[in-house]
């Protein structure tokens, strides 16, 4: 009798266990992953809003990363992520658009002619100027210095000639 007692006993706290106490820990689980998810989301979300074109590429390249970790998990916001996305990649098209300018604005100093005139000099040397501020401050200062070479030369061409 009392083993008939103790089995069913046993078997009583079982099947509490796996009806009760199981599914509770399930959903403690599920929602402390739910909750871990949308903490990482809003993290994404604020350092992705507070990104700017003038964000290097190794940071711009560490969100995109930590969206695509982020859109793997199963509850994570599908919308949310593509238009965080959508924001990364329109930076890092912004940053592309301002290298091709500078590699430009450089060829342009490249192919300044070697014989020119004060006001051409003077002219080229404002539009330099105001080139500087759509470009980073390693960009401007790359492009006044290689101008500052090339005007040099210019001048010292204009004074030999006079």
């Amino acid at each position: 009798m009392l083993g008939l007692g103790a089995f069913a006993f046993a078997s009583a706290v079982l099947l509490y266990v796996i009806l009760v106490e199981l599914p509770k820990q399930r959903e403690f689980r599920d929602q402390a992953y739910q909750d871990l998810t949308q903490q990482l989301s809003k993290r994404i979300e604020t350092g992705v809003a507070n990104l700017s074109e003038w964000s290097t590429d190794e940071s711009l390249e560490s969100y995109s990363k930590a969206i695509s970790i982020l859109d793997e998990r199963k509850d994570a916001d599908r919308f949310l992520n593509a238009a965080l996305n959508e924001r990364v990649d329109a930076l890092k098209e912004a940053r592309r658009t301002r290298q091709i300018r500078f590699e430009s604005l450089m060829k342009d100093v490249d192919k300044f002619p070697l014989v020119s005139s004060v006001d051409a000099v003077l002219s080229f040397d404002r539009r330099m100027q105001n080139a500087t501020y759509t470009l980073s401050r390693k960009q401007g200062d790359d492009l006044m210095d290689k101008w500052s070479d090339r005007r040099s030369r210019v001048v010292a061409i204009a004074e030999a000639n006079h």
